[in-house]
């Protein structure tokens, strides 16, 4: 039903609770004075009684949009191919919460609909602090919903976008935090399988009267339990079939069935050196540039990129991104306890006694208690301190020797961290002999890989997707607060055939936008936006960002927002 006064608009908000009934009772009086539910609107959010959002999805007249059973939508937070995720006020809980909901072209998808619910069901097995907490789950009209606590913070990927590289001792903290979460989720089979740091929440606890950083995991929508790992390559299917390509293991890459909780540390290790040095730490501009050195050869080496790192971290990062599962550490509790040292609190680690038993994941056809599975123990083994071998002069390093490389810290070759056993000097003969069988081994491998991405045409290119125009579209000459109006884009593609998904990214605040998926084949489409009211003049550059992932194909393009005053005037 439409609402055209600022009475019905009064009305239609006491009945549906978005206003107290003493809220509606301080208002009625004003009603009468108001010239229409425009400036209505725009007294409810002068008085932070309602959000911006809530004002354009009321004035466009997608007021029942708001309304999901118990749930009070204020603002979009968040926004995937799949799903978006909404702040909202629980009438039930009388609190904020955060409601993720997959989009409605999505539900006739079964894929999709499988990784939702699978994340549904996953997190409502978890409770530890560093993981985001599930609070209810419903459907409306056949359109499922997930309900957390709603985190007041940052993910760290955007941290990193925003400001550049982390502190050192923060982001060691972070990773640390991230561990402990995923030790809860190891204990009761739960392998992640998309940990990066888009993934990864920080909000603010106070803590004996002082506030400190808190680490929340989000999103196991790609997650699985090891007794479900025949049945779990379907589920990675779905917008990153690999997890994502800048924090996926070696093993995750060419089977993601076989990848365990060593993958999700893979993964952790990816997401911290990204932290460190605001850059992955696989460079490439295709999935063979960054995949092939990840499955053929060693991890990089952090202080070639931030030379105040400490070379214990350093040795204990190698050790966490080593190539092979079994050169690890075997659980995340050993990385929490390695990293706690460089962490920026000097709070121990509750860390298992040595020698006792700790939870590993279940194996196919063990006894399920409940929806939690009963794990089957393995003893934790003692991790010995890094030590510097030394092999007359030269430093030991999985295996290889390494003479007087340059760390970019003046440290001699001694210093380079190792977790080699001290060994004997090896006779020149047997070290090119290893080599030549190294390289060779390695060239085999990278032909294996290049054969699997490309089996049926070897002279395939990557995809490449790129904006080749995009402008504002108006109406009229003046944005309108409360009125829709549209971005209009123009895509090339080369060898990128599935569907364009674009957004717009570094938009003002009190400015709100749409996403627009071009579907396979087609070149242009148009994104919905809306000015709120109470935009304060101004001039933003604003990014036009395409992505068609089925092809990890991308591209972007700046464009001028200028916001003068009420009416608005926008430009290219």
């Amino acid at each position: 039903m439409p609402i055209s006064t600022p009475s019905e608009l009064l009305d239609w908000l006491a009945q549906y609770q978005f206003l107290s009934p003493a809220q509606a009772d301080e208002l009625r009086p004003l009603v009468p004075t108001l010239a229409d539910r425009r400036a209505l609107a725009g007294e409810l959010i002068r008085r932070n009684w309602l959000t911006p959002y809530q004002a354009n999805q009321i004035l466009t007249d997608k007021h029942e949009h708001l309304i999901l059973g118990g749930y009070r939508l204020r603002e979009r937070i968040g926004e995937g191919a799949m799903g978006q995720v909404y702040k909202a006020w629980s009438l039930k809980l009388e609190r904020m919460v955060a409601v993720k909901m997959i989009k409605k072209e999505m539900v006739s998808l079964p894929k999709a609909m499988d990784r939702f619910r699978r994340e549904v069901e996953t997190a409502a097995q978890l409770h530890h602090p560093n993981i985001a907490l599930v609070l209810d789950a419903d459907d409306i009209d056949g359109r499922p919903f997930l309900v957390m606590e709603f985190i007041d913070g940052f993910n760290l990927s955007q941290r990193v976008t925003e400001d550049g590289a982390v502190p050192i001792a923060d982001a060691v903290e972070y990773s640390r935090q991230a561990a402990l979460g995923l030790q809860h989720a190891f204990e009761r089979g739960i392998v992640h399988r998309d940990i990066k740091p888009a993934n990864l929440m920080v909000t603010m606890t106070k803590v004996d009267d002082e506030l400190r950083p808190l680490v929340k995991i989000l999103d196991f929508g790609l997650a699985r339990y090891e007794i479900d790992r025949e049945n779990s390559a379907r589920l990675t299917q779905i917008g990153m079939m690999l997890g994502t390509i800048d924090y996926v293991a070696p093993e995750q890459a060419t089977d993601s069935r076989n990848a365990d909780i060593r993958a999700d540390i893979y993964s952790l290790g990816c997401a911290l050196f990204y932290l460190i040095a605001a850059r992955p730490a696989f460079l490439g501009s295709s999935v063979v540039e960054k995949l092939g050195p990840r499955v053929t050869g060693e991890p990089p080496w952090i202080r070639e990129v931030r030379p105040g790192v400490d070379p214990g971290l350093e040795a204990v990062l190698l050790k966490i991104m080593a190539r092979r599962p079994e050169d690890r550490y075997q659980t995340p509790i050993e990385v929490a306890e390695a990293l706690a040292p460089y962490a920026t609190t000097a709070t121990p680690v509750p860390a298992a006694p040595r020698g006792v038993v700790m939870a590993m994941p279940v194996a196919p056809g063990a006894v399920v208690a409940g929806s939690v599975p009963i794990a089957q123990p393995i003893l934790a083994m003692p991790i010995a301190p890094p030590a510097p071998p030394e092999v007359d002069g030269e430093a030991s390093f999985m295996g290889m020797t390494a003479t007087g490389r340059d760390m970019s810290t003046g440290a001699a070759a001694h210093d380079v961290p190792s977790h080699a056993t001290p060994r004997q000097p090896i006779p020149r003969k047997v070290i090119v002999i290893s080599a030549g069988v190294v390289l060779l081994l390695s060239l085999l491998s990278f032909a294996c890989l290049l054969w699997q991405f490309f089996p049926s045409n070897p002279d395939k290119k990557a995809g490449i997707v790129r904006i080749s125009r995009a402008k504002w579209s108006m109406h009229d000459e003046k944005a309108i607060p409360g009125r829709p109006h549209h971005v209009l884009v123009w895509i090339e593609r080369v060898d990128c055939k599935g569907p364009v998904i674009v957004t717009l990214k570094n938009l003002p605040p009190g400015v709100t936008s749409d996403t627009l998926t071009i579907p396979p084949r087609a070149k242009e489409g148009q994104i919905g936006f809306i000015v709120s009211f109470g935009t304060q003049p101004l001039t933003k550059v604003v990014k036009v960002f395409a992505e068609c992932a089925a092809e990890d194909a991308r591209d972007e393009l700046s464009i001028t927002l200028t916001i003068k005053d009420d009416p608005l005037k926008v430009r290219n």
